[in-house]
């Protein structure tokens, strides 16, 4: 079992109550073999102390100068060493896996669930790059929103959320949310899901997340491997429900190069496998 399960918090990041993700360039810090093991360690300790909604001043300080409607946190890790990080809406697998094996009706008709999330951009290791960097997630965050890929949320009534609420009163605790349904006449507030995509100016893909799980970190930081891999990344509602379609017949999965044809193929013959 991997010695990063637990830390001080005691609590594994696969059952906190913020779910976590971070971007490419996060993993390839981990899992760079000239980075220090111990400083590695200390970074985790904070996101899973961020996870378990112990939000210290320390951890979640308002980066400022950041462009109207972009908010950014950073974590201080040492004198030297920030986490950037965003709380953000994201499509929850583990949360909709949860309402759809639940024997009572949480949603309805409704099977995607939607939650606030830890987005964790990047570790900057130098205070010269914080204004490069922050730049950066600027430019993801403008070009998602030239995007049509816009979801209209509303948050789950209190009797719903219950269902998927833990904690304590003094943590700090994730929102849910539904998709709005087309034609809902509901008064409840609507929110907004806008996913950043790539900034590069030919490139037309959002940008892709990865579930930071303890196994996962295990793996970024334990293994001997010097072999470049790819995690598992964050799949959004229409590639869920492939991957847990029922149906036991055959399927014809219609896409153009490069949109998950094949790794959800691949998710899906492991679920069949667990």
């Amino acid at each position: 079992e991997s010695r990063f399960q637990q830390d001080d918090s005691g609590k594994h990041l696969n059952s906190c109550l913020w779910e976590v993700r971070c971007t490419s360039d996060v993993w390839k810090v981990l899992h760079n073999r000239k980075k220090n093991r111990g400083l590695a360690d200390v970074i985790v300790g904070k996101i899973r102390m961020l996870a378990n909604g112990e939000w210290r001043h320390d951890l979640c300080r308002e980066i400022k100068g950041t462009p109207a409607g972009l908010v950014l946190f950073e974590a201080n890790v040492n004198q030297d060493v920030r986490i950037i990080w965003e709380r953000a809406k994201a499509f929850s697998p583990r949360l909709s896996k949860v309402a759809q094996d639940s024997k009572k009706a949480l949603l309805g008709v409704r099977r995607h669930v939607y939650t606030e999330v830890i987005r964790v951009w990047d570790l900057v290791f130098k205070h010269d790059q914080l204004n490069q960097r922050i730049e950066k997630v600027a430019q993801c965050h403008k070009k998602g929103e030239a995007a049509v890929n816009v979801r209209l949320l509303e948050g789950l009534s209190e009797e719903r959320h219950a269902a998927f609420r833990s904690g304590t009163q003094h943590e700090q605790l994730p929102r849910k949310y539904l998709l709005r349904m087309n034609g809902s006449e509901t008064m409840k507030p609507v929110e907004t899901l806008v996913p950043p995509a790539n900034p590069q100016e030919k490139d037309y893909n959002i940008v892709k997340f990865y579930p930071v799980t303890e196994n996962m970190v295990a793996s970024a930081i334990e293994s001997q491997e010097t072999t470049e891999v790819d995690f598992c990344f964050d799949v959004n509602p229409e590639e869920w429900d492939i991957i847990y379609c029922s149906s036991v017949s055959s399927t014809l999965l219609l896409g153009r190069s490069g949109t998950g044809k094949t790794t959800c193929c691949l998710y899906r013959l492991f679920v069949s496998f667990k």
